[in-house]
C-alpha cells in the first residue's frame, strides 16, 4: 500500500519522508484542543523545514548533472572538432 503507519499512534500517516495528520474529531476541553493543535503545527512546521532541506539537496544534486552535462557537451564539441581536422 502506498501509505503505511508510521509507529506514531493513530492519525498519522507515513507517505515517504513526511508524516501527514489526519483530521481526527474528537472533544477535548479547550486545554487539549490547544495542545493538540499546538502539536499539530510544530508537525506541520517540522515537515516544511524537512521539505525545505530536501529541496535544497536535489537543487544541488542537479546543479551537479547540470555541471556534467556541460562538460559532457563540450566534450563532445572538442572530439567532434578533433575528428573534423
Amino acid at each position: 500500500s502506498v501509505a503505511a503507519s508510521n509507529g506514531k499512534g493513530s492519525g498519522t500517516t507515513d507517505f515517504g519522508a513526511y508524516c501527514f495528520i489526519s483530521a481526527q474529531p474528537s472533544v477535548t476541553t479547550n486545554m487539549n484542543g490547544s495542545e493538540d493543535t499546538t502539536k499539530m503545527l510544530f508537525s506541520i512546521n517540522q515537515n516544511i523545514l524537512d521539505m525545505k532541506d530536501n529541496t535544497h539537496r536535489m537543487d544541488e544534486k542537479l546543479d551537479r548533472i547540470n555541471d556534467k552535462i556541460d562538460q559532457t557537451a563540450f566534450d563532445t564539441e572538442l572530439h567532434h572538432e578533433t575528428l573534423i581536422k
